[in-house]
């Protein structure tokens, strides 16, 4: 593999990974990972992703909201009374064929993810 190829790739691993998660805003450790100071390779840190790497979808009006720490599945999964759990969520928006919409926080998986 061709150094310059090999560097190009490690850049847009980079910005990828800032789009990804752009709310970390601080990206010196994946920076470092990816060798993007090493010689022959510099790469521009920066400390936070472009505005633009976030896109939002218009919401419905009975999208299935999950919020991980205010929410629970006894809720309705309304923007009010969210959802906790992505699965409960999943499981009452395919019966009304409608988005589920992920609020901030960290969401954890027990089990595997059934669509």
């Amino acid at each position: 593999v061709p150094a310059s190829f090999d560097c190009g790739m490690r850049k847009l691993a980079y910005e990828y990974g800032k789009r990804l998660l752009p709310r970390l805003e601080d990206f010196q450790s994946l920076f470092y990972a990816l060798g993007l100071n090493e010689e022959g390779c510099q790469g521009q840190l920066s400390s936070s992703a472009t505005p633009s790497s976030v896109s939002q979808a218009p919401l419905g009006l009975h999208d299935v909201f999950v919020d991980p720490i205010l929410g629970s599945d006894a809720q309705e999964g309304s923007e009010h009374a969210p959802k906790q759990t992505i699965q409960e969520a999943v499981n009452v928006a395919s019966l009304q064929n409608v988005a589920v919409v992920l609020r901030g926080g960290v969401h954890y998986l027990e089990d595997t993810l059934t669509l």
